[in-house]
């Protein structure tokens, strides 16, 4: 039990860490996931898109913590960097629902 509050509360924390910098990094002249945002701004179905990427991500992070046998605190800081990538992309910064009122999608 304590293995897994400790995988939810490093992947929340690094999930707010990686958003404030992929959002940094986004609005810099790199303009990393602008393009990518372009995209799937277009989408009809975002939000399904976006929880299937969802699930995708926890499997993918699942099966490299079990191949690579890593600690909880490592797959927290995998999880929170999956999580910040997928919110990058779909345009969902940390902090962007509460500018806009909680209505992201």
């Amino acid at each position: 039990m304590i293995s897994f509050v400790k995988v939810i509360v490093f992947s929340f924390i690094f999930a707010i860490v990686f958003s404030i910098i992929l959002s940094a990094l986004n609005k810099s002249g790199l303009q990393l996931f602008v393009s990518i945002q372009k995209r799937t701004g277009e989408l009809k179905r975002k939000k399904l898109y976006s929880d299937l990427t969802f699930i995708f991500l926890i499997t993918l992070c699942a099966g490299v913590k079990a191949k690579y046998n890593f600690s909880d605190i490592v797959f927290g800081i995998l999880l929170g960097l999956c999580f910040a990538i997928r919110d990058a992309i779909f345009g969902g910064f940390i902090g962007s629902d509460w500018r806009r009122g909680g209505k992201n999608w």
